[in-house]
């Protein structure tokens, strides 16, 4: 559940220079731009990325 939280704050990075009106600041909107994507990346990384675990190890 955590990485959706991960994922949300990434896409709001990535929009919020245009909703807050500040997409004139270029530094910013780079900055919020590239950190938004690594944190979307990153969080569906760790949401689909992952494959399940066995309780076994593999063994029986």
């Amino acid at each position: 559940m955590s990485f959706w939280v991960e994922v949300t704050i990434g896409a709001w990075l990535i929009v919020s220079p245009w909703i807050l009106g500040a997409s004139g600041v270029t530094l910013l909107l780079w900055s919020n731009t590239v950190l938004g994507v690594v944190l979307v990346l990153r969080g569906l990384w760790l949401i689909y990325g992952q494959e399940p675990v066995s309780k076994t190890n593999g063994k029986r």
